[in-house]
């Protein structure tokens, strides 16, 4: 069965390096979250991967507190991150997709620490993603891109230009960086393309990719994008391949933010946090190269807190969610939620509190409210909330329950449901009760979308 509790990641085979300063009473820590669109939990090697080398973030791990069973909210970028900055759930900021806005009545991390004299700026790489559409950053001072699609490198650069205009400044700041690369068609450049799958595109595999074909969603099968990225592709395994450079990639683009932080004194006074939106299914259930369905490979994802002066190089594997983030942060720059946050303060367990627990659990959405479901210590539970068949090896039929032991069954493969009503009874209990609380920010509304960010959306299967 899995273990639970904390572990120190030298016992992963890494080695500690030289523990972050206490900070000075008077100093009031920096911020940066970085969000990496679309990469999966399981990718990283603290999580236990042996085949994608994520050295920068194995030392930002050693740095801080890594948690290898954090979820995210939902499966859609858009609404994903309203969760990370909101610590709401889509139910409560009422957005599913990424073409709606949050209301304004909710309050964001970018306001908060705005009011509290931070100085605010974002680098985000989806269009879908700015004030004018999403509502998420709203009140942020600067941001950059948006208009569109900016790979690691271009980010980077406007990124540490930007940092290097920030010592000696008197206030604080908070950062969030955006990175797409590992998002559909997944880029990774140069000898990254080749790390896991040598001979380029026209090399075969053991999976050919032309029979995928007709697994893909209807909007994949007739994207121009699509087309342009795969034809020339021969096997699966060069995608993948693909994908899982592009970690590494990421990987080495967040490496050097962590250089900057550190040429410039920054990062001794800097709180860090490394998540992401979602995961991505590479075949999983035959799922392929999109983010759909409530499984493992989709919802979980990474998370990294560091924290200055605090404990480090710890690992905790119980489930946590992308809604405790913001909580856990404004814990330790010493400022209170907002009233009818979702999230937990995950500050206790991580300062090694006595008696210091989490929910157990994560609520789970799929885009459009399809699917529901919740994960705790040892099961998943998935409702079909709908009836389509976008995905012609996972269809989904409202009324379909799905229950998964994910310590047997790891891979989801056996449904449990049948024949055993009493823990679905027990899991829709659960479910029931991280929802008791109602909460009511209005409706969300469906934003304007210029030609370019209609067309980005339609490219990438979000819209017919």
């Amino acid at each position: 069965m899995r273990s639970s509790g904390l572990i120190p990641l030298a016992a992963l085979g890494l080695s500690m390096g030289a523990p972050p300063r206490a900070n000075a009473a008077d100093e009031r820590w920096n911020v940066v979250i970085i969000t990496a669109d679309t990469l999966r939990g399981d990718m990283l090697e603290v999580n236990g991967n042996r085949r994608v080398q994520t050295p920068r973030l194995n030392e930002l791990a050693l740095e801080g507190v890594n948690f290898s069973r954090a979820y995210t909210s939902i499966t859609t970028t858009l609404p994903a991150h309203a969760s990370l900055f909101s610590s709401l759930y889509p139910r409560d900021h009422r957005v599913w997709d990424n073409w709606h806005r949050i209301p304004s009545r909710v309050t964001t991390m970018f306001e908060l620490l705005g009011g509290e004299g931070y100085r605010t700026a974002a680098h985000i790489n989806m269009p879908w993603l700015t004030s004018e559409i999403s509502n998420i950053p709203q009140g942020v001072e600067v941001i950059r891109g948006g208009e569109r699609f900016r790979k690691a490198g271009l980010t980077n650069r406007w990124v540490k230009d930007w940092l290097a205009k920030q010592p000696g400044e008197e206030d604080p700041f908070f950062l969030w960086i955006h990175y797409i690369d590992n998002h559909t068609p997944y880029h990774a450049p140069d000898d990254y393309d080749e790390l896991y799958f040598s001979g380029g595109p026209w090399a075969e595999g053991d999976t050919p990719l032309a029979p995928l074909w007709k697994l893909f969603p209807p909007d994949h099968q007739d994207s121009e994008q699509f087309h342009e990225w795969l034809d020339p592709v021969q096997s699966a395994e060069y995608v993948v391949g693909a994908y899982e450079g592009s970690v590494t990639w990421i990987d080495h683009h967040v490496g050097e933010v962590m250089d900057q932080l550190c040429e410039l004194g920054l990062w001794e006074n800097t709180l860090f946090v490394f998540t992401a939106d979602h995961g991505e299914s590479l075949g999983e259930h035959e799922l392929w190269f999109v983010h759909a369905g409530l499984f493992e490979p989709t919802v979980h994802i990474p998370l990294i807190i560091r924290v200055p002066g605090a404990d480090a190089g710890l690992q905790h594997d119980e489930v946590v969610s992308i809604v405790d983030v913001m909580p856990t942060v404004l814990s330790y720059l010493e400022l209170p939620s907002p009233e009818g946050t979702r999230g937990q303060d995950l500050r206790p367990l991580m300062d090694g509190q006595a008696g210091a627990a989490t929910h157990g659990a994560a609520m789970l959405e799929h885009i459009g409210r399809q699917l529901e479901g919740v994960v705790t210590d040892r099961y998943k539970y998935i409702r079909h909330r709908d009836s389509n068949r976008i995905y012609r090896g996972y269809p989904m039929r409202e009324g379909t329950v799905e229950v998964y032991d994910l310590v047997e069954d790891p891979f989801e493969e056996y449904n449990l449901a049948a024949e055993r009503p009493e823990l679905v009874d027990r899991l829709e209990l659960i479910y029931g009760q991280m929802l008791e609380q109602e909460l009511d920010y209005g409706a969300s509304e469906e934003s304007d979308l210029d030609a370019f960010t209609l067309e980005s959306l339609k490219a990438l299967g979000y819209v017919q």
